[in-house]
């Protein structure tokens, strides 16, 4: 077993034997939500890449400063020689100190999968300064953006008004009656500074110039009063911070001037800035970045929440984390190739389906009903005859519950159990490839294996994200499934012997079938602070 993320900090871990490098880790100090995916090789890339994904921060709770981060194994996962490196952050209004600590935008909850042309999509959870679902009353019902002829531009909003302004063409700000201001957010951003300044707002004293339209902002602006560029453009905050914001002033911006902090001044490094003037939609916000080599490097993230999220979905619409679906498998030979992400709303699931690669993205829709009901947190499996099965999470220790797309995922039928038990948790399903590697004595060549990992509790009443456990279920004739194997994973307790109350803990997990036909896992072993990875042959489960 190997800790691919774990916080550098030995006070947050229960054994401190577990405490990272910061040679490899960074700065993190904590990590969650694990995504694992195995790139396969490409024109460009001729090799396999095994790709690790998690939520890395202060703390990893589900607020603060979270940004994504990354490391990668060439060889199955038995070395990562790369250290983490991170992908995407956002701005901190002030850097956390302890785990209460929300001031800050973050990302949260990727989902990742392989399109037909070699990019590795991945879609992620976006919400600006709050502590997302944790303080639902600070939140805002919407999607946040305008729609005015064809185009939704995004709104912005004053701290004492509620009439929008809106982003338009080339970054631009307009106000409520449609004419065009001063200011404007730059919509190119620098890849080495992972785009954390999405969302800068200047202030342009030359309304038909601004300097930031086609290339990059700085990481650190400097207040033009104090260079020889006296008419150089302004900045005045983050749009994505929120708390305690200035007033908004039409012609009389004020300079921010951005600070570094760093240990032992902050615990952890990172940038501060303030709100700007202008603010948007305090919701939820899903964006989709891509790599073309293999995790290598990532483009610019871009919103697709206009294309997405409806007004039902209120304060939050969210990604099942883990890993999406690229179809392979279906009637209609049209729809092979389209990748098909989880998402779901407060107790409710639905399916993001793009067909050009993950750029333009629609929504599953039966017959009205934009939900799958009582799923929640769910992943897909695509079975042989093209049926797609989703599995969610139950509110408590039950059989799983489940609902099937006969088109895609375009529509879903009524929701149903199968026998797979669990407790209330994020649960990994894959398929095993049928006719690529030896079936192991005991499955029979002729059929479709799935594999869950999850948390099974101590005993039949015990609910707790305790006792990580991998199922094996066969696809019958009817595309039921009938699950035949269960073995309870071996991890090494020695580590987590001071778990205080955490003793066998298993919560979010993220399976990948090897290079090798051996199965990979990602896992978290004890709450917020380590994930770990280690693999298996399917053998091992008889």
């Amino acid at each position: 077993m190997t800790h691919i993320f774990a916080s550098i900090n030995p006070d947050k871990l229960q054994h401190a034997s577990i405490a990272a490098s910061s040679n490899v880790m960074g700065n993190i100090q904590g990590c969650r939500i694990p995504s694992l995916l195995l790139a396969k090789p490409t024109p460009s890339n001729n090799s396999h890449t095994l790709i690790a994904l998690s939520d890395i921060g202060n703390d990893s709770a589900d607020w603060g400063k979270v940004e994504i981060g990354m490391r990668r194994s060439f060889d199955n996962g038995q070395t990562w020689t790369s250290p983490v490196e991170t992908i995407l952050s956002l701005p901190a209004h002030h850097a956390p100190q302890d785990y209460q600590d929300w001031h800050s935008a973050f990302y949260i909850d990727a989902v990742t999968t392989q399109a037909t042309n070699g990019d590795i999509v991945m879609l992620v959870d976006m919400y600006p300064e709050c502590k997302g679902l944790h303080a639902p009353d600070y939140l805002e019902q919407g999607r946040g953006y305008i729609r005015i002829g064809d185009v939704d531009y995004q709104c912005l909003y004053t701290a004492h008004s509620s009439d929008a302004y809106t982003i338009r063409e080339q970054g631009w700000v307009y106000d409520p009656e449609g004419n065009r201001t001063h200011y404007y957010v730059p919509q190119h951003h620098d890849p080495q500074h992972h785009y954390t300044t999405m969302g800068d707002l200047y202030y342009a004293p030359n309304i038909d110039h601004a300097e930031y339209l086609d290339s990059y902002p700085p990481l650190v602006p400097q207040n033009p009063v104090h260079t020889t560029h006296a008419h150089s453009d302004i900045y005045v905050g983050n749009i994505y911070l929120n708390y305690e914001m200035p007033t908004y002033h039409l012609d009389a911006p004020e300079f921010v001037q951005k600070r570094h902090v760093a240990p032992p001044e902050s615990l952890y490094e990172t940038y501060e800035t303030d709100p700007a003037p202008l603010r948007v939609l305090i919701t939820s916000y899903l964006w989709v970045t891509r790599s073309k080599d293999h995790g290598k490097t990532w483009c610019q993230p871009y919103d697709i929440t206009p294309q997405v999220k409806v007004e039902s979905d209120l304060t939050f619409l969210g990604t099942g984390p883990g890993t999406g679906l690229t179809l392979q498998h279906q009637r209609d030979t049209a729809k092979n190739g389209r990748i098909l992400m989880p998402a779901y709303a407060l107790g409710k699931a639905t399916a993001l389906y793009s067909d050009d690669h993950g750029y333009a993205w629609n929504r599953a829709n039966t017959n009205g009903n934009l939900y799958m009901n009582n799923i929640d947190e769910c992943q897909f499996i695509e079975l042989l005859n093209g049926d797609i099965m989703s599995f969610g999470r139950q509110s408590s220790k039950a059989p799983t519950p489940v609902s099937i797309s006969h088109d895609g995922g375009e529509t879903w039928g009524p929701q149903h159990t199968t026998d797979l038990m669990s407790v209330c948790c994020q649960k990994s399903i894959i398929t095993y490839p049928v006719n690529t590697f030896k079936y192991p004595e005991g499955m029979d060549t002729d059929k479709q294996y799935v594999i869950s990992s999850h948390p099974s509790g101590n005993s039949k009443d015990d609910s707790s994200r305790t006792h990580g456990v991998i199922s094996l279920g066969e696809v019958q004739e009817d595309g039921s499934i009938s699950w035949i194997r269960e073995r309870l994973l071996p991890i090494d307790s020695s580590l987590y012997e001071n778990a205080k109350g955490f003793e066998h803990f298993f919560a979010y997990s993220s399976l990948a079938v090897l290079e090798n036909g051996h199965i990979g896992i990602l896992f978290e072993p004890q709450p917020n602070n380590v994930i770990a990875y280690m693999s298996f042959e399917l053998s091992w489960l008889f």
